[in-house]
């Protein structure tokens, strides 16, 4: 063997002994982490999915299905994904919408609404709405005991601040966003989740309203919720119990199923080569928009407190009440998905996820 490829097979070694020690580092942080939380009682349990556009790279799942449960979390274990569901169906949803020209994200979004109430001299646009600088409140409007009228309640409220004056971050900004893609699509929000963006990417486990299966042995209990399978968030409980459907939370998933997504994110739109959403709407989804330091894309966050040290500026997540997160970094061709059982404090959680995706990605 002639020196040069000696040198060859020392370097491929030396390459794949340091990968194989990095990976065993950041799984051996995650685990440490993960069942730090669990110990400190801040979560009943944890799952971790990382990898990038081609591969997933680990798989890290600790604890139970709730709090007084036996039964072992696994990838496929069925989460109540909260506010998640702004980001991955609803402002996916209206970018399949943008792609087929259906809607022009900077009109007024009363256009798209003609049911809502209110006389507004400076409407916000449909971007304004996903971006959170729309002027509505985060506080709750109203006291509806139904899904009925506690839609018809969001049809009559005014934005509290001007439009694009203050970031505040509000349901109603996606309960008034579900309403709109049901006028435009002519569909139930739910089937057209399931037809235009969990079939097409393979998320058989992912669902809008209720789970696809009963099965108790595959679903979650989450901080909130009444019982296994259900919604936490108690306006869009309250929606999808009564035959609607909400645009602020409802949605079901699995770590894997989500891996799936972000990939899909990571190659800029695209799924088995062919073209999901175009490059450009993923391009949007790192353009910062900035109010009173808050940094938003549309439907995403880009806050730095909210983001790993070790993602980049061009990263996005987003998070739910009742303890899921999902990181995606598109300049280093990162994700981490870190559902958890909340059962403590929620900034504490989100502390503690924001931690271990760091961990995960950890070179």
């Amino acid at each position: 063997m002639d020196n040069l490829v000696m040198r060859y097979v020392i370097f491929t070694f030396l390459s794949l002994f340091f990968l194989n020690l990095s990976t065993f580092a950041s799984q051996k942080g995650v685990k440490e982490l993960s069942e730090k939380a669990v110990s400190k009682n801040q979560v009943a349990g944890i799952v971790v999915i990382s990898g990038n556009a081609q591969k997933i790279e680990n798989i890290f799942c600790t604890g139970n299905t709730s709090t007084k449960s036996k039964i072992q979390l696994t990838p496929d274990s069925i989460f109540d994904m909260a506010s998640v569901t702004k980001a991955v169906a609803i402002s996916t949803a209206l970018a399949i919408c943008y792609d087929r020209e259906l809607i022009d994200l900077d009109v007024p979004f009363t256009k798209y609404l003609p049911q809502y109430k209110c006389k507004l001299k400076n409407p916000p646009t449909v971007r304004d709405l996903a971006m959170h600088v729309s002027g509505f409140i985060g506080k709750p409007y109203g006291k509806a005991k139904n899904g009925k009228a506690m839609l018809e309640q969001s049809l009559q409220f005014k934005p509290k601040h001007p439009v694009g004056a203050k970031y505040e971050y509000a349901c109603w900004n996606f309960i008034l966003l579900g309403q709109i893609l049901e006028n435009i699509t002519k569909q139930p929000l739910d089937e057209f989740c399931k037809k235009e963006i969990f079939e097409p990417l393979s998320m058989a486990s992912t669902s809008l309203g209720k789970p696809i299966t009963t099965e108790k042995s595959r679903l979650v209990k989450t901080i909130g919720s009444p019982d296994y399978g259900t919604i936490s968030d108690p306006h869009a409980r309250i929606i999808y119990r009564d035959g609607y459907c909400s645009g602020n939370a409802g949605m079901f998933s699995t770590a894997n199923d989500l891996a799936k997504f972000c990939q899909m994110m990571l190659n800029c739109g695209k799924i088995n080569n062919k073209q999901f959403l175009k490059k450009s709407f993923v391009e949007l989804t790192t353009n910062k928009c900035q109010a009173q330091n808050a940094k938003r894309s549309f439907g995403w966050d880009m806050t730095t407190t909210s983001l790993p040290k070790n993602f980049s500026e061009k990263s996005i997540t987003h998070s739910g009440w009742s303890g899921q997160t999902v990181f995606i970094d598109l300049e280093n061709n990162k994700f981490v998905v870190v559902l958890t059982v909340r059962s403590g404090d929620h900034k504490k959680c989100k502390k503690y996820r924001i931690e271990i995706a760091k961990e995960a990605i950890e070179k």
